[in-house]
């Protein structure tokens, strides 16, 4: 009898504990609610270039002075890529009062010729130039018969996509040859015809990235014999063909490399 008064005496104990301690929580929790301490007073952006911390405000779906303990970090971001200017963002809360926004813009890896000059992303997605003396400098894409882009939105021609592609394999494969690129164009499917920052030299290559190692090659041989070419044609296995510039007299119209 003894032991069941003990048990009943402990299980009401802690029951009032409990009741102590969530009466004390949702004290807490009804204070931090509606306490003015954790009114958001600072929204702080980073990483814009282009665009302006108004373009991103409109899309925040809280204002200054709303609870940070009510703000869904999830949905902020969800809201703000919806501008298709954007391609990641991330959204902290810094407690007491602050959201922290830090901004990824889509930024051009490649342009365009099609008339116009454009940005193009890995994604092959177009990018508007707002300002042309601030161009970076990127290998060029040559399609001037291409319709006009829309901004911010995949490019639907053929040429540019598999262009684009051959682009993403050279810079993972061999990304220094991305500065030697001055314009690039594929008038068929895995041929593509490129023109060098050196000397405008044409190149004309398949779908092989590992075949510029056979270019290196080559335009070392040539620099060693002062040679001016015209043009150097890797399509074919095992050899790479070198046209001069006819006015050179001192070159043949047409050599051949071994290149195994």
């Amino acid at each position: 009898m003894r032991t069941a008064n003990i048990k009943t005496a402990n299980a009401k104990r802690i029951f009032r504990i409990s009741a102590i301690i969530f009466s004390l929580l949702a004290l807490g929790v009804s204070w931090a609610l509606s306490s003015s301490y954790f009114d958001v007073r600072r929204i702080e952006y980073y990483g814009l270039d282009r665009m302006r911390e108004s373009d991103i405000q409109k899309k925040l779906p809280f204002h200054r002075g709303e609870n940070l303990l009510l703000i869904s970090t999830e949905k902020v971001k969800q809201r703000i890529l919806t501008d298709k200017r954007i391609a990641d963002v991330k959204v902290e809360k810094c407690y007491p009062d602050a959201v922290i926004i830090e901004v990824s813009e889509k930024k051009p890896q490649y342009l365009l010729n099609c008339g116009e000059l454009w940005g193009v992303t890995k994604n092959c997605e177009a990018i508007p130039i707002e300002d042309y003396r601030k161009l970076p400098n990127l290998p060029i894409i040559d399609n001037k018969w291409m319709l006009m882009p829309k901004a911010y939105c995949p490019i639907p021609d053929s040429s540019v996509q598999r262009t684009v592609a051959f682009l993403n394999k050279i810079s993972m494969e061999k990304p220094a040859f991305l500065d030697q690129i001055s314009e690039i164009y594929s008038p068929n499917p895995d041929e593509y015809e490129i023109y060098l920052m050196r000397g405008g030299i044409r190149l004309r290559i398949m779908d092989k990235p590992k075949t510029l190692d056979k270019l290196a090659i080559i335009l070392n041989k040539l620099e060693e014999d002062k040679i001016d070419v015209v043009e150097i044609d890797l399509r074919f296995p095992g050899q790479g063909i070198v046209r001069y510039k006819p006015y050179n007299k001192k070159n043949s119209l047409r050599q051949e490399f071994n290149n195994g």
